[in-house]
């Protein structure tokens, strides 16, 4: 995940995912912002030390992003007097 305000410029900003499971061939990356594009490079490590990154991948873009849709038939169902539920119809997805 980057840092918040950090635009992913790959000339200025590197991250090191360390965590990939040895046995891994696929990898979920979160935290990556709307509308940006990302370089990505993966190596071996082991107990003998690093491997030489792979080629830079084609740049990949995440897709534009929007605000979330506006919170409709907002309800307060139960009322105590230590607590209250809130209920809303599901917003739209907003990729």
């Amino acid at each position: 995940a980057f840092p918040e305000g950090v635009v992913a410029d790959p000339e200025k900003y590197f991250v090191e995912i360390t965590e990939v499971p040895s046995n891994a061939s696929q990898f979920v990356i979160q935290g990556l912002h709307p509308g940006l594009q990302y370089l990505f490079q993966v190596r071996a490590i082991n107990r003998y030390g690093k491997g030489i990154w792979s080629e830079s991948a084609l740049p990949i873009k995440t897709p534009d992003g929007q605000a979330p849709s506006k919170i409709l038939n907002l309800s307060a169902p139960n009322l105590y007097r230590s607590f209250i539920t809130l209920q809303w119809d599901p917003a739209e997805e907003n990729g």
